[in-house]
């Protein structure tokens, strides 16, 4: 298997995608990430064209340092935020600066410096250095983000959509700042304003990433409509890293909305318990949650009560699609920690190679074959232990490292669907189903060779959320499930193209073994989705 010429591929169909959604998705604000992309498909074709492997090397090290590292720094930067962990925000924030220096991030790191002062109390420092940002001719992205932090951290909703007004920011052209604006006019009391602009613009929010920012809208419209109940779910779903005192904050905002609405039960919640809830929180407050609480204490809020019909319908359909989100989406898979299967097959992989490197090499044709690679020969001669030996051999460490990176990313996802041993029979059936179908598909082709390593199984994983996607797609019309088959779609389409210019991967067992596993996801219960039932907030003429 030539290693250099898989991972030539991999570069090229990553970089290729970060190249293309930055073109047709992010457009003007991501001119980095195209520039880069462009430069390293030159770098890669010159190396095809030259057959140069040095040339594959620094294509592979620029994606590595330029776009996979800035990327995943990029999501590490965004959870902190979320968990309102500035200081450390602000020293991830200057790594990607250095690393991309376009795009906006160059001037992050002073958004990361003054939240970390407004943190500290230092609210005057904060406030000039988000003001000064705001009026520089900074990245549009930068002044939003700026205007926004400057009336957010003491509180002055009204001014800012009056700021807003004044500069032309509009939601409608600029998707990102719709969970601000939901929250602005949830805290001047405008919840007909609140449901008039979540339903004009549902389709952008579906389509907002990462899944904190779409759920950020949700949050908005879910607690100024007094249902504590489906801010709850948020928290255990993109939201969860939100820090207790902030949770807690806005629970109480959701019992204050439906205090005065008859009818809605444990979300109803006693006004003068959720105002003592909200003075106790100011004990352990930083100087921009004491603003917002002593703001909640001091202007009260619209009625959940005057909602009316539509409004419940939309924030039904919410609730809907928050939990489709949570069944389907990309942010669905448990964490690896709980998923033992997952873990157990990750193990025995890496103990397999380890035993292969002890035995004389990993890549030593001899070693694999006496410790079971499958050769269709000797299968059919009866060595048909075979068959499940070889899903646990790999052909070098990096043939090893794609497959348990794939089991990583896609594995706890469809264990959590089907739980622990039917996820592993699917993974089993996958697997020996795939080196099963090479053994006699090559009969009487003199095509017979050694094949080892667990893509077959994997490739099945694939398959069995296709499975998954597809039934979420027909049974609960789930907008995130058919989003998803059709990435499964694409992947499997890229891996048969990948295996077509790869002579030594092999193309039978990776199809094989994905056709195997959706049917068996098709075939197998799943738990991935529970039924709900959600209640809408009566209005109190209802």
């Amino acid at each position: 298997m030539d290693n250099l010429l898989i991972l030539f591929w991999i570069i090229a169909i990553s970089t290729f995608s970060t190249f293309w959604i930055a073109l047709v998705r992010l457009r003007r604000a991501s001119r980095g990430w195209l520039c880069i992309s462009i430069a390293i498909l030159i770098v890669l074709s010159v190396a095809w064209f030259q057959k140069s492997d040095p040339l594959v090397y620094i294509g592979a090290f620029m994606w590595s340092l330029l776009i996979a590292a800035p990327s995943l720094l990029a999501r590490l930067y965004h959870k902190r935020l979320l968990e309102q962990r500035y200081t450390a925000a602000h020293r991830t924030a200057r790594v990607i600066a250095c690393l991309h220096p376009f795009d906006g991030w160059r001037e992050q790191p002073r958004i990361a410096r003054a939240l970390r002062f407004a943190q500290k109390g230092n609210i005057e420092t904060a406030l000039t250095l988000l003001g000064e940002m705001a009026r520089e001719p900074s990245p549009v992205s930068l002044i939003i983000s700026a205007t926004v932090n400057l009336y957010r951290l003491t509180s002055r909703w009204e001014e800012f959509l009056n700021r807003a007004a004044l500069q032309g920011l509009d939601p409608a052209k600029n998707s990102a700042l719709l969970p601000v604006f939901l929250r602005a006019l949830g805290e001047i009391g405008d919840l007909p304003g609140i449901i008039q602009l979540y339903e004009a613009r549902k389709a952008e929010i579906d389509r907002l990433s990462p899944g904190s920012s779409r759920d950020a809208c949700r949050l908005g419209l879910f607690a100024f409509c007094g249902r504590a109940d489906l801010v709850e779910r948020l928290f255990v779903g993109s939201l969860a890293p939100m820090p207790v005192n902030s949770k807690a904050f806005w629970l109480v905002t959701a019992e204050l909305a439906a205090g005065a609405c008859p009818g809605a039960g444990a979300n109803a919640g006693d006004s003068l318990s959720a105002r003592r809830k909200l003075a106790s929180l100011l004990e352990a407050a930083d100087p921009t949650m004491r603003s917002a609480i002593e703001r909640r204490l001091s202007t009260p809020l619209a009625s959940a009560s005057s909602l009316g019909p539509a409004g419940m319908r939309l924030v039904d359909q919410a609730a809907k699609d928050l939990h489709q989100d949570q069944a389907f989406g990309f942010n669905a898979a448990i964490p690896l920690r709980h998923a033992r299967a997952t873990q157990m097959l990750i193990a025995l992989n890496l103990l397999m190679f380890a035993f292969e490197i002890k035995q004389g090499g990993a890549t030593n044709g001899e070693v694999l074959y006496r410790l079971g690679a499958l050769y269709p020969p000797v299968v059919r001669a009866g060595e048909w232990w075979r068959l499940g030996a070889a899903m646990f051999l790999h052909f070098g460490a990096l043939h090893l490292a794609m497959n348990m990176l794939a089991l990583w990313a896609l594995g706890p996802f469809v264990e959590r669907a089907f739980r622990f041993g039917r996820f592993l029979l699917l993974y089993l059936l996958a697997g020996l189903g795939s080196m099963l179908f090479i053994t006699f598909r090559s009969i009487g082709t003199h095509a017979d060779q050694f094949t080892v390593g667990a893509s077959g199984a994997i490739m099945g994983i694939i398959g069995a959320t296709g499975a998954l996607m597809l039934k979420g797609w027909l049974r609960h019309q789930a907008q995130p499930a058919k989003q998803r088959l059709i990435r499964i779609i694409i992947v499997v389409g890229l891996q048969t193209l990948l295996d077509a210019v790869i002579p030594q991967v092999s193309m039978a067992a990776h199809l094989s073994g994905a056709a195997i596993g959706c049917a068996t996801g098709l075939l197998l219960p799943d738990k991935l989705v529970t039924k709900k039932r959600t209640r809408a907030v009566r209005s109190s003429s209802g």
